[in-house]
């Protein structure tokens, strides 16, 4: 990684490890230390990396992804940090789109997919006053691990091109610098929203409450809530659960 190429807009240092288990452990472990606010986390192999799920990690090739952790101040984000990964995947999904062409959708809350299949997984953290946002992009990894190949892909896969992982680096952080600042991110992102307008299955909250609702996808509200139409025609939002 030459950490001379990566331009970052948020202003701050850029913590740099050939090999770690966690950026985001890196980040969490280093968030008392001063002007840590825009500072970067990053490495070309993650051994263990963390996902929304407990028991789920980020699988990555080492030398041929993206993997990082973002700190931001909460000051910076604003009142709707909860949104946080989802604007993320909405900067993702404008990165995908100009690099390869391909129509990338997020998939609430925290996955973003080009053809159905993940290309990139966002999980935040909130700690001491700042949001981590941790980011894994699938960029030139060709294969996968069996468990995972038929539902997962990458930049080059797509595009049957590699990448300067530097560039896609430096264009995504400045392009979810200008989407945190975008006054029509949730219009945005209710268009690039996986599934939208089309039947669904939602386990509200913890799934062993096995509390299934189903109906159709309108979109996300302000809140990163979940906004599902039944049959009968109401309307309910949903802040956790997951899509079976």
């Amino acid at each position: 990684m030459n950490l001379k190429k990566i331009e970052n807009p948020f202003g701050g240092l850029t913590y740099y490890k050939e090999s770690t288990r966690s950026t985001m452990a890196d980040a969490s472990e280093t968030i008392d230390e001063k002007n840590i606010d825009g500072s970067l986390f990053i490495t070309d192999n993650q051994t263990n990396g963390i996902g929304r799920v407990s028991g789920r990690k980020w699988e990555s090739s080492p030398y041929q992804n993206l993997t990082f952790t973002l700190v931001l101040d909460r000051d910076t984000i604003g009142k709707g940090f909860g949104c946080t990964p989802l604007k993320a995947g909405l900067a993702l999904s404008k990165v995908i789109k100009e690099l390869t062409g391909a129509d990338a959708k997020v998939k609430w809350p925290n996955d973003v997919l080009v053809n159905g299949k993940k290309i990139s997984g966002i999980l935040c953290h909130s700690s001491k006053g700042y949001i981590l946002v941790g980011v894994g992009i699938n960029v030139n990894q060709l294969v996968f691990d069996k468990d995972i190949e038929d539902n997962t892909t990458s930049l080059s896969k797509i595009s049957n091109n590699g990448y300067n992982l530097e560039m896609v680096l430096t264009k995504f952080l400045n392009t979810f610098y200008e989407t945190l600042r975008s006054s029509t991110w949730l219009s945005e992102l209710n268009s690039s929203l996986y599934r939208q307008g089309e039947e669904v299955r939602f386990s509200v909250g913890n799934p062993d409450n096995n509390n299934i609702v189903e109906g159709v996808l309108q979109g996300l509200d302000d809140q990163g809530k979940v906004i599902i139409i039944s049959e009968s025609g109401d309307s309910s939002s949903y802040l956790s659960g997951e899509f079976i």
